[in-house]
């Protein structure tokens, strides 16, 4: 199953970096949102997460922001204003509250 979201979404960023939409490397933090929590970047799928985590699944909260040109560097970090967020770790991906909606982010 992670193999074929994985092979999706390289289909998916492949295409976008044909129309000129996507980059590869640093520059990729423009295209789409990044964590990075538990030592791991964590990109936005642009999908919603359904299930409603209970708090006491929080695994922890976006701490700071690293410039929206970056990719960030330490852990509970985001490329994007989201300080505060609470996030859960997945068996294969990490959610997290924004602007009101669960998000769904996979990593790298």
């Amino acid at each position: 199953m992670m193999k074929k979201i994985r092979a999706m979404i390289a289909l998916l960023l492949t295409a976008a970096s044909l129309c000129g939409i996507a980059a590869i490397g640093p520059a990729r933090a423009n295209a789409v949102p990044v964590v990075k929590a538990v030592d791991t970047l964590w990109y936005g799928s642009g999908r919603a997460f359904y299930r409603m985590p209970d708090e006491s699944e929080y695994y922890g909260r976006i701490e700071t922001m690293a410039p929206k040109t970056a990719l960030p560097t330490r852990n509970s970090e985001a490329n994007f204003d989201c300080v505060g967020a609470p996030y859960v770790l997945l068996d294969d991906g990490l959610a997290l509250l924004y602007g009101g909606q669960w998000q769904l982010f996979l990593p790298d």
